[in-house]
């Protein structure tokens, strides 16, 4: 909650737009706070809802498997706390560290600043030193990697798919517990945990998700430059449905 307040209250007057090229990944951001670190923090940020959505899921798994100690859950508050800056920090470093500019990945943002390479964002050259960028391949997609990069790459991976796959170890033991007796009541919660997890999944990481990752196997598709911002914005407007109809 209170990552989440202190980032409506930076990020509304930056916008961040993310960009895909032919082996190239690109964050920039539009507003007054435009910077490396402020981007880097937004990233941090974003990683920082994985143990939210994980803790939702054990909370449940424990009230089904052992409900004589989920008056101590909140006990764990701590190591949640633990995690999830473990989970921040770790996107701002890959983002602040490993996404950083040097000569090498400047280089390579030229053609996209003098227009020979096609992009629906203006670009400023004087700005884009400022710009979060990952150069996966120097010589052609699978050729030439930069380690850094990579890096980069791994250190974001990791983070979400250790959550989700937490997520589908409590949903298998949930689901295997639910079947020997358990209340309504704790089935439609479970429904609509489902829903509150795979709504973000759709809708806020799995496009992020694609610009990160796909340039890595060489796919580009410039509009998602437009797309993606504002189909982020679909996910609060589902959440409170979701609530309501499950």
């Amino acid at each position: 909650m209170i990552g989440g307040g202190y980032k409506d209250v930076y990020s509304n007057p930056i916008i961040n737009v993310p960009e895909t090229f032919p082996n190239i990944f690109i964050l920039r951001g539009l507003g007054p706070t435009f910077s490396t670190f402020w981007l880097s923090m937004y990233m941090g940020n974003y990683a920082t809802g994985f143990p939210l959505l994980v803790s939702h899921f054990l909370y449940r798994l424990m009230a089904l498997k052992w409900p004589y100690i989920i008056d101590h859950f909140f006990k764990l508050l701590p190591f949640v706390l633990i995690v999830t800056f473990i989970c921040g920090a770790t996107w701002f470093t890959s983002s602040f560290i490993f996404m950083a500019q040097d000569e090498e990945s400047i280089a390579f943002m030229q053609p996209i600043f003098n227009g020979e390479i096609y992009s629906p964002v203006k670009h400023s050259p004087e700005r884009g030193k400022l710009y979060l960028v990952c150069v996966y391949w120097t010589a052609g997609t699978f050729k030439g990697g930069r380690m850094k990069n990579l890096i980069a790459l791994f250190l974001l991976f990791i983070v979400i798919f250790s959550a989700y796959a937490v997520i589908i170890v409590c949903c298998i033991a949930i689901v295997k517990y639910m079947n020997i007796g358990a209340m309504r009541l704790q089935k439609q919660l479970f429904r609509c945990l489902i829903y509150q997890t795979v709504v973000p999944l759709i809708t806020a990481y799995f496009p992020v998700g694609i610009c990160i990752f796909a340039p890595i196997v060489g796919f580009a598709w410039p509009p998602l430059a437009f797309i993606i911002p504002n189909f982020c914005c679909i996910h609060p407007m589902f959440d409170g449905l979701v609530v309501m109809l499950t």
